[in-house]
């Protein structure tokens, strides 16, 4: 593992950080903006499983899983995240922080990609995907609106 290959994603969400906690912890709401279907319990030692299905076939693209490891309320997500089957996991990690009581900062970080070939392309995916999901959770938050099925062609549900 190195710790050479990091994503980090900066992104400013006019909404507050408990609004933004939801977001990311909530099943229903992330379905709204990252996975098609969500299996989630957002409390240390607990796993999730958050799979994508292609807009035009239905068809599983991908699967990520991982275990929370710290889970701290409108303030830190931790968690491992292994890609499909492999047996290596990386770690990802999101920090609020509060600007105001509507406006929230988040940073995310997804680090401890391995040297193999499947997660070097774990990790360029991860390079690629990550700033169109943390542009697509602003996106939901501040104007209702999904963009998953018409820039990555994954399945997303009604915004309501």
């Amino acid at each position: 593992m190195t710790e050479t290959r990091i994503v980090e994603i900066n992104v400013i969400i006019n909404k507050s950080a408990d609004s933004v906690f939801k977001a990311l912890t909530d099943a229903e709401q992330l379905k709204s903006w990252f996975a098609t279907e969500v299996e989630n319990n957002p409390r240390p030692g607990s796993r999730f499983l958050y799979t994508f299905r292609s807009r035009d076939t239905g068809e599983v693209e991908f699967v990520r899983k991982g275990t929370y490891s710290e889970v701290l309320e409108n303030s830190r997500i931790s968690h491992s995240w292994i890609a499909n089957d492999l047996r290596k996991f990386s770690m990802v990690n999101f920090v609020l922080y509060r600007e105001s009581e509507s406006r929230t900062a988040v940073t995310l970080r997804h680090w401890g990609f391995f040297d193999d070939e499947e997660s070097l392309q774990e990790y360029e995916r991860a390079k690629k995907q990550w700033p169109f999901f943390m542009n697509n959770l602003k996106s939901y938050l501040e104007r209702g609106v999904d963009e998953r099925e018409s820039v990555m062609g994954i399945k997303g549900i009604t915004v309501a």
